[in-house]
């Protein structure tokens, strides 16, 4: 399979969830487009104001989910970026807790926070992120102990050079699991610029720190800016929610 060919795969894949989409919209008589007469255009406004920093973010997230790869990619050779690659698919599959978790949390921690009810808002954040991490820590366990045999599983003794920095990925991943939502958080809260410009700082953070350990202790020092730059920006996050809004969330 060649790259133009994964990238095929995947619009269809993309093209295929907007037609299931579409076909569930249609069968439960939701329009997309109304009639402009019973738009409210301050409601509209409103919304283009919070949406657009959401489009901004979503690529922001893409690049600083990738910023290391594309790091190597313009100072390494293909074989280490590859090695790399390979050893960083298993702590991704740590992220997966967040999606799933969060196709029920995102709608329930909005209604909540716009019914003006902070208290719940802040129960429900706490015991979320605190069930995340109970969820994560055994399958992180079971990848940084067991890392060196993964790598020998599913690929060969040429990857153990990956081994530490597979070993960081994975605490970085779950640090990020174990914190919660906390970009959803701001969302609810309607804070979306908040978030994109947090994620810009991030992302600008990241590729400079990645390029200084790089040079200094290779994928190795890659990774640790990666650890670095998901903590620098959850502790942002944070900190905005609690100290300028003044709601816990643990």
């Amino acid at each position: 399979v060649t790259l133009m060919g994964l990238c095929l795969i995947f619009l269809l894949y993309n093209l295929i969830l907007l037609v299931i989409n579409l076909i569930y919209l249609r069968f439960n008589n939701i329009r997309l487009i109304g009639n402009n007469d019973s738009i409210d255009q301050k409601e509209l406004i409103e919304f283009k104001k919070y949406s657009w920093p959401i489009y901004l973010t979503l690529i922001l997230i893409a690049l600083g989910s990738n910023y290391d790869k594309l790091i190597l990619a313009l100072f390494e050779n293909n074989y280490l970026l590859g090695i790399y690659f390979s050893a960083s698919i298993f702590p991704m599959a740590l992220a997966t807790f967040l999606s799933v978790v969060n196709f029920l949390y995102l709608p329930i921690i909005s209604s909540i926070y716009a019914n003006g009810q902070i208290r719940k808002f802040s129960t429900v954040s706490a015991w979320t992120s605190k069930w995340l991490s109970c969820a994560a820590f055994l399958f992180t366990f079971i990848l940084f102990f067991h890392s060196d045999q993964l790598l020998l599983l599913f690929f060969n003794s040429e990857y153990m050079v990956a081994s530490v920095s597979l070993k960081i990925l994975i605490l970085a991943q779950f640090f990020h699991v174990s914190v919660g939502f906390t970009g959803q958080n701001l969302l609810a809260m309607g804070l979306s610029k908040v978030q994109m410009y947090i994620r810009i700082l991030t992302l600008i953070f990241g590729l400079v720190l990645g390029i200084i350990l790089l040079i200094m202790w290779s994928i190795n020092g890659l990774a640790i800016s990666v650890l670095i730059s998901i903590i620098f920006s959850n502790i942002f996050q944070i900190l905005y929610i609690t100290r300028v809004k003044n709601i816990r969330l643990f």
